[in-house]
């Protein structure tokens, strides 16, 4: 009497062999081959090895590749929602997609959520420095501009150099050279909001 092949074995000629400890079947029965395990693949030797971190393995003999923009947060994901999107990405889908946070938004993290809205500075506070995609708002308690102003600062450069001669009498004269003195200023000032 013929017996079905079990799962995590294969059958050939007849005989039912055992696969290796990093395979299956997938689950299933009656299977003629085995595969490598979730969060491997096959290398080109045969042996299963992790997926890498811009891949995924579902236990199908294949490395899937992540989304564009995202990467895991180590080796051996199992399906694509190990694959986290990029800071400055966030999640949609399905398909699974990595969409770079638009104006106004921003993710910080490396993860599968929406990009959010960017931190709003309170009314004693002003805005030290913009929000763009991967870096939220930065905000400062010094000098707040009105509700309807957004506090920025402008930086000038100042290069100067100086030359002093002296001329005491007639056969003494004095050269003093002082060069490359840079001047460094920060100009802060309240704006209307755009």
């Amino acid at each position: 009497m013929c017996l079905a092949c079990g799962t995590d074995t294969y059958c050939l000629d007849g005989v039912q062999n055992l696969c290796g400890v990093d395979e299956w079947t997938q689950g299933e029965s009656l299977s003629k081959q085995c595969w490598c395990r979730p969060g491997s693949y096959p290398d080109e030797n045969g042996w299963c090895v992790p997926c890498s971190n811009t891949h995924f393995c579902e236990g199908d003999g294949t490395a899937s590749e992540c989304p564009a923009h995202s990467t895991t947060s180590g080796p051996a994901a199992t399906n694509v929602s190990g694959c986290l999107c990029d800071p400055g990405f966030g999640f949609s889908g399905p398909p699974a997609r990595c969409i770079e946070c638009g104006g106004g938004t921003v993710k910080v993290l490396a993860g599968n959520e929406a990009c959010a809205a960017c931190a709003p500075c309170g009314l004693s506070l002003f805005i030290f420095a913009v929000c763009i995609p991967h870096v939220d708002t930065v905000c400062d308690a010094c000098n707040g501009c009105l509700t309807d102003e957004i506090y920025i600062y402008i930086y000038i450069y100042i290069y100067i150099y100086i030359y002093i001669y002296i001329y005491i009498y007639t056969y003494i004269y004095i050269y003093i050279h002082i060069t490359y003195i840079y001047l460094y200023v920060y100009i802060y000032i309240c704006t209307k909001r755009i």
